[in-house]
């Protein structure tokens, strides 16, 4: 992993700086960040193409996938990347990253210069945190996530899902250069053949996560996709894979231990634990600056003892099961898609409605299930509105009347920030991993890098491709999953069915002389700004000490942005140099290989 920063300056002769030096090839220049998952199929693409890439460096493989495929790279391309490409001979700037947009990539566009990076931080120093989108601060608190390329600074964006910036001749444009919505159905002859076809996409994509002399760790959560993920790699013989795992000793409702055993006993392989009631959330202040409010933030001092760990081993990477929720359709997925079967075939409709009737704990009726999973959906999908437009609306009680008026809190993400797709139930998958293209992350500070094998793109579109039938059944989520990894998971995992959350060590964080519940309540910033009432606000902090809050999501929302705008103040009180470049950044005029013009 190697962040980046550049800038091409100029409205006649361009110059380039950049930092770290890029890698050159035959006058293409590559920064990049993250990994390549198909080397295999570059290299054969190189020999039908009649050269040599066999043991060519990542940069030299983006280089040679510029030259073949230009713009359209990242449709070609798997794995986890951001990377710059610059064409000295044509004077043409790339800026790409994988098509899920699992690593992001940040940029700047001003009158005379284009600036970039990889990392938002970098990329808010140098263009200046002094005004800030408040367009992006009222989508956090509303919706506790911001779906678009918005950034907290104005001026600065991020490159969507799908999505490369080209810059030729002083002028940039947004291409989109890879479609989801344009992914063609998939229908197998039997039920084994899209199981089959799953356990072939999932080792595809942890052995393109993995590559050849890294310290690799897996994470064990005891719910089913982090241990679908260590069953299949040792399974398929992945020896030298570590697990790592943070339990709970004292907070028993958070306690996965009993899950995680289940699989060790299964797989034998060495094992790394971390008491989180040992830093509990809330217990630390983060260190220093974080470019924008993160979910995470409460979790510093375990972070903080994660990374350490990590460290003193020396692991390279540590596979994450991040992402099983959308791509395999886990948590209580509604079945959104029998809208597609409108208007034409209602008698399909009621008979599959009876059966999801029968699995409804609750015993509604069937026409309560008609109306919220089949009309409403139908009429969001034509009317172009979000399938969790509901879930925006909910606007947390502490926000001021007069900024939600003004802001129009309650009709925030009411449209549909995914692509357009073909069908209600399409729709609704899209939406789903769309959320995960924009979910901040900071990584910074990390020895190691994350990595997502169930965001592997063909895993993600065969996914999307399969018939809903093949994904959820009435009662039971991520069907395919639970059914092609028979044999494979742990019988208990396999049919388990709920899964247990932090909500107990958070409230104690807060409850137990939190250094968060001082900054919180000490003349917040989201108060004196006219977000929240500062009553309510207090009200609110004291209910959530004791684990009475109504949306523990919204809580953390503010109280991030709170600490987020507090370290803001600090770093312009404190001077930072917000506008200079890092001082190992060097400027280069020219990108031959030597360095010289």
């Amino acid at each position: 992993m190697k962040d980046f920063t550049g800038r091409l300056i100029g409205r006649g002769p361009v110059h380039f700086q950049a930092s770290p030096e890029p890698e050159v090839y035959v006058g293409v220049s590559v920064l990049f960040r993250g990994y390549i998952a198909n080397v295999a199929t570059l290299a054969e693409e190189s020999r039908r193409r009649g050269e040599t890439l066999a043991d060519a460096t990542d940069g030299r493989l983006f280089a040679a996938a510029y030259r073949w495929w230009g713009e359209h790279l990242q449709a070609h391309v798997l794995g986890e990347y951001a990377i710059a490409v610059f064409d000295e001979p044509r004077s043409r700037l790339l800026l790409t990253h994988d098509a899920l947009g699992i690593l992001p990539l940040f940029y700047r566009h001003g009158f005379r210069d284009l600036t970039f990076s990889s990392h938002l931080d970098d990329l808010a120093r140098l263009a200046g945190t002094d005004e800030l989108d408040e367009e992006y601060i009222a989508d956090y608190l509303t919706t506790c996530s911001v779906m678009g390329p918005r950034t907290p600074y104005v001026g600065v964006r991020r490159l969507a899902p799908g999505q490369s910036l080209c810059w030729a001749n002083h002028t940039i444009s947004l291409r989109k250069t890879w479609d989801i919505t344009r992914v063609e159905p998939v229908i197998l002859d039997a039920d084994e053949d899209y199981e089959e076809r799953f356990r072939v996409l999932l080792r595809e994509a942890i052995d393109g996560a993995v590559q050849p002399g890294e310290k690799v760790w897996s994470e064990l959560s005891g719910g089913l996709d982090s241990s679908s993920l260590v069953s299949v790699a040792v399974h398929c013989g992945m020896r030298q894979l570590e697990a790592v795992s943070v339990i709970y000793t004292a907070s028993t409702t958070a306690d996965e231990r009993p899950w995680m055993k289940s699989v060790l006993r299964q797989y034998r392989l060495p094992w790394h634990t971390l008491d989180a009631d040992a830093s509990r959330p809330f217990s630390e202040l983060p260190p220093g600056f974080c470019a924008e409010p993160l979910n995470a933030l409460p979790n510093a001092a375990l972070l903080r003892r994660y990374n350490a760990l990590a460290k003193s081993h020396g692991v390279d990477v540590i596979l994450s099961g991040h992402g099983g929720d959308q791509v395999c359709c886990g948590g209580a997925p509604k079945p959104y898609y029998l809208a597609d079967l409108l208007p034409f075939h209602m008698g399909q409709i009621l008979r599959a409605l009876h059966d999801w009737q029968l699995s409804d704990l609750e015993r509604r009726s069937i026409v309560f299930h008609l109306l919220r999973f089949v009309i409403k959906p139908f009429i969001r999908y034509w009317t172009q509105r979000s399938f969790f437009a509901e879930q925006a609306r909910l606007t947390p009680p502490w926000i001021h009347p007069r900024y939600l008026r003004r802001q129009g809190l309650n009709k925030r993400a009411r449209f549909q920030a995914a692509p357009r797709c073909r069908s209600p139930g399409q729709q609704y998958f899209v939406e789903l991993i769309w959320r995960s293209g924009f979910s901040p992350a900071d990584d910074r500070d990390q020895p190691f890098a994350f990595r997502y094998p169930l965001f592997y793109r063909p895993l993600v579109e065969f996914m999307l491709a399969i018939p809903w039938e093949q994904k959820i059944r009435p009662g039971l989520d991520r069907h395919l999953q639970r059914r092609a990894l028979k044999g494979i998971l742990p019988e208990p995992i396999r049919q388990r069915l709920d899964k247990r959350g932090p909500a107990e060590a958070e409230t104690a964080g807060l409850r137990n002389g939190s250094p968060w519940t001082e900054l919180l309540l000490n003349r917040p910033h989201v108060v004196e700004r006219g977000y929240v009432d500062a009553n309510l606000w207090r009200e609110a902090v004291n209910r959530a000490r004791f684990g009475g809050i109504a949306s523990m999501r919204h809580f953390l929302a503010t109280a991030t942005l709170e600490v987020w705008l507090r370290r803001l103040a600090d770093l312009r009180r404190d001077g930072s140099p917000l506008t200079q470049v890092r001082p190992e950044a060097r400027r280069r005029e020219s990108l031959g290989p030597d360095g010289a013009r």
